[in-house]
């Protein structure tokens, strides 16, 4: 009988965190295509001078780092969680559909706790954070590309010995808290190091070494390994954003703009919004394997690249100019278009692209135009990101 199994079988949740970096049991369960969320150990090679030939002496353990890209269906629900991650939230308001408001600001984003199953097994992301996000339109379906970084993970933790129902873990794993990830009425199993027989039980209370759980298990030695095992998921998820319901707005002003005619664009338009961390990797603090803080010194930005048709000299004229403009991209989901994604941008210069069109056998005359936004003082604001979903909170 074939073991292979299948990344179908897996899910993707998330839960933001009311203490950073503290776990807590995620409950949004959301469509992803793939991932590279891992935690690095980053190990350490030591070769001194010591009267040996051979390239190094021992290996020993280094600064961890957590981190990766996720490919996340664009539906609004999930999608002011992720920004929620990345940028300054403000007041919900409304009553189905909510606008949850977000604006680049001196105060840090949530913090999220993340679970990735393989559908046999769970690792625990805890302290995530987004420093990057992007659309990638396939098929007219709108996926967000965002880059994450964490502060803890919990993989696993191998068992040291049993006493009835409480178990002990040994320490090398998450020094000096093997359990931190843990919450109580986690789903675990308790695996055997030797044929992969697996207990289940459920997490009743824990310390930072010992976790008691719901029954007892038997038949346990040490180097047997406690995991976090899978829940059932739930569907919480709106239709998604598409491209053919994506619209670009262009106007002297942001209010202008967004009451402005749709001017299509061509595929090959793009958007990404930036607030990178100072490190990815985190802040390395004294006393610990894990990061201190994911540390937010650089600014926000977005870049916003646009093809559209060659006509007339129109963005000649821009372009040398250094004229401003706003735009506003929306994004529509649902048959109604109740729910909404828009992305407001001030005072935008056209920065490359607008000199001339450029010349190939066969093909249209096209604009690629990248803007460069600007902070505008009578808004206040450079850009700002509304999500109009079905979440009160």
């Amino acid at each position: 009988m074939s073991n292979e199994i299948s990344s179908n079988n897996g899910y993707f949740s998330l839960k933001k965190e009311p203490t950073e970096g503290v776990a807590v049991i995620p409950t949004t369960f959301v469509p992803i295509y793939d991932e590279t969320i891992a935690t690095l150990m980053n190990p350490e090679t030591e070769n001194s001078v010591i009267g040996q030939k051979f390239a190094r002496q021992m290996v020993t353990p280094g600064i961890r780092s957590h981190g990766g890209d996720v490919t996340i269906m664009a539906e609004p629900n999930s999608t002011a969680m992720l920004l929620d991650m990345l940028l300054t939230r403000g007041s919900i308001t409304g009553s189905d559909p909510y606008t949850w408001p977000f604006t680049a600001s001196f105060t840090n984003p949530f913090t999220y706790t993340v679970d990735i199953s393989t559908g046999n097994q769970v690792m625990r992301f805890m302290g995530v954070q987004a420093s990057e996000l992007a659309p990638e339109f396939v098929s007219n379906e709108a996926r967000w590309k965002v880059k994450l970084s964490a502060l803890k993970s919990f993989l696993g933790a191998e068992i040291a010995s049993v006493s009835t129902n409480v178990v002990t873990l040994k320490t090398p794993i998450n020094y000096p808290s093997p359990s931190d990830g843990l919450v109580a009425t986690d789903l675990v199993a308790v695996v055997n190091q030797t044929t992969g027989a697996r207990q289940d039980f459920t997490v009743t209370s824990l310390t930072s070494t010992t976790v008691t759980l719901s029954g007892s298990p038997s038949g346990v030695t040490s180097g047997d390994m406690l995991v976090l095992r899978p829940a059932t998921p739930s569907k919480n998820f709106l239709y998604p954003f598409l491209w053919s319901r994506t619209e670009f707005r262009f106007g002297a002003t942001a209010s202008a703009a967004l009451s402005a005619t749709h001017t299509p664009l061509e595929e090959g338009s793009e958007f990404t919004i930036l607030h990178p961390f100072e490190d990815e990797k985190g802040a390395p603090g004294s006393g610990s394997f894990d990061p201190r803080a994911l540390v937010r010194s650089k600014s926000v930005d977005v870049t916003f690249k646009a093809k559209k048709f060659f006509r007339n000299p129109d963005e000649v004229r821009n372009f040398k100019a250094l004229s401003k403009v706003a735009c506003v991209i929306r994004m529509f989901s649902g048959s109604t278009g109740q729910h909404e994604f828009r992305l407001t941008l001030n005072n935008l210069t056209v920065t490359k692209g607008g000199d001339k069109p450029m010349i190939k056998v066969d093909e249209a005359l096209y604009y690629e135009l990248e803007y460069t936004p600007s902070q505008d003082d009578s808004d206040g604001q450079a850009m700002d990101v509304k999500v109009i979903n079905a979440l009160s909170s």
